[in-house]
């Protein structure tokens, strides 16, 4: 599965540039159209119009808005993006890239969370609402202090997180797309949780899950050609279990499942959500209904 158009969407911090830069590098690697976007918050200022007045409030506004198109032209030139692909929106924040990707056919939308504060306060809930929503897929990337530069380092190692329904060949597909392109490997692992979230009731159906799990492996494997992909059945808090596989083997990025609009279980709503919070890497949430 390739994409055909690549938004980036970028805020104030010096971390947009890692962002723009991953969504240029995954564009060049689909041979896909690449733009940058930008939302403007409504600022509303308490009888601003008595303290302010209007037209001091109103020239505020246009020299924000002005130097935010300076700070993107400035960083689409520096990742040789067109100027013309640059957007500048005004309004609530996932409303409106949820409107501008169906608009403009956004198959990969990439927003930047910091390694080690989160999706951060532009994003913050936005990221929830854009997952449930967007008829997209989402990569959440992760940026760091020491590394403005618009250089990113190529995906080596991808942790496929598999829930065994049959929804889940567009995820298979996409790992398998990502590996290819990048040269990196693929592992998968399946989470064996207890009904609703609870705990599994006893070790001996624990272990039919298990040995269920590692049988549907087996078959999965044969039929996506994954025959040597090292695979692991865990047990536990799915998105906890998912993170700390994705850490303690080094993963560069999770790959798993998303909805968009629709309401079909698998590794989804919040699940995916919590990874977005707790993984230290990138995780590309894939649209299933797209």
């Amino acid at each position: 599965m390739t994409y055909n158009q690549v938004a980036a969407a970028i805020d104030e911090t010096s971390h947009s540039k890692q962002v723009a830069a991953r969504a240029k590098q995954l564009a060049q690697q689909n041979d896909a159209d690449v733009c940058l976007v930008h939302v403007i918050e409504d600022r509303y200022y308490p009888s601003s119009s008595e303290l302010y007045g209007y037209d001091i409030i109103q020239e505020y506004e246009k020299k924000h808005q002005q130097n935010i198109r300076k700070s993107l032209n400035e960083l689409a030139s520096d990742l040789a993006i067109e100027h013309d692909n640059i957007a500048i929106l005004n309004g609530r924040i996932a409303q409106e890239i949820k409107t501008y990707s169906e608009n403009y056919n956004i198959d990969l939308l990439v927003l930047g969370a910091h390694k080690k504060d989160g999706i951060g306060s532009y994003f913050g809930s936005n990221a929830n609402s854009i997952l449930h929503h967007a008829n997209t897929d989402i990569l959440m990337t992760r940026t760091q202090n020491d590394s403005e530069g618009s250089i990113v380092a190529p995906y080596k190692k991808i942790l496929l997180a598999i829930d065994f329904i049959p929804e889940i060949e567009p995820v298979i597909k996409q790992a398998q797309t990502l590996a290819q392109a990048n040269n990196a490997t693929i592992e998968m692992v399946y989470v064996v949780d207890g009904p609703l979230g609870f705990d599994i009731p006893s070790d001996s159906y624990k272990k039919q899950l298990i040995e269920k799990a590692q049988w549907q492996f087996k078959q999965l494997k044969s039929v996506y050609d994954l025959g040597d992909t090292k695979s692991q059945v865990l047990v536990g808090n799915v998105s906890s279990k998912i993170s700390h596989y994705a850490d303690k083997h080094d993963c560069d990025v999770i790959l798993t499942g998303s909805h968009g609009r629709h309401g079909i279980g698998l590794l989804l709503g919040s699940v995916t959500n919590s990874l977005f919070h707790k993984a230290d890497c990138d995780v590309l949430a894939v649209n299933i209904t797209r």
